[in-house]
């Protein structure tokens, strides 16, 4: 019996540091923040991470310019930002934009903008304020 619940309190001592580790999803590497322009939150836009390899991961913002890039490449950061909307297919026309995705300046479409972050691992924030 005393094996029984020195096992059980080993097990949930693991289980506890492993919690730690990661948030409620079970995620460990995770990079957040918030997107405005101008000082307004920018809804329904798509951020994309670019690792120094080329490897890419995208993130979404909800209603107040919030986003979440689950296990986004580790090293210098690039970004390109645009509308969550995907491309139509050929020959379909392309409907507009969400309203704060088309307020995205030009220059934050393309990864050739001054917006870069060191992603070191785990969970850390990065905050964009793009301005017009």
């Amino acid at each position: 019996m005393k094996r029984l619940v020195s096992s059980l309190f080993i097990l949930a001592a693991g289980l506890f540091a492993t919690g730690c580790e990661s948030d409620v999803s079970g995620v460990a590497n995770v990079l957040s923040g918030t997107i405005t322009v101008g000082g307004v939150p920018a809804s329904e836009v798509t951020l994309v991470a670019i690792g120094p390899d080329g490897v890419e991961a995208t993130g979404l913002t909800d209603g107040t310019g919030k986003y979440r890039i689950e296990n986004p490449p580790k090293g210098a950061l690039r970004f390109r930002l645009g509308s969550q909307v995907p491309p139509p297919p050929p020959g379909v026309q392309a409907p507009p934009p969400p309203p704060d995705a088309a307020n995205i300046p030009a220059k934050y479409r393309t990864a050739k903008n001054e917006l870069t972050f060191e992603y070191t691992g785990g969970k850390q924030t990065y905050d964009f304020d793009l301005k017009k």
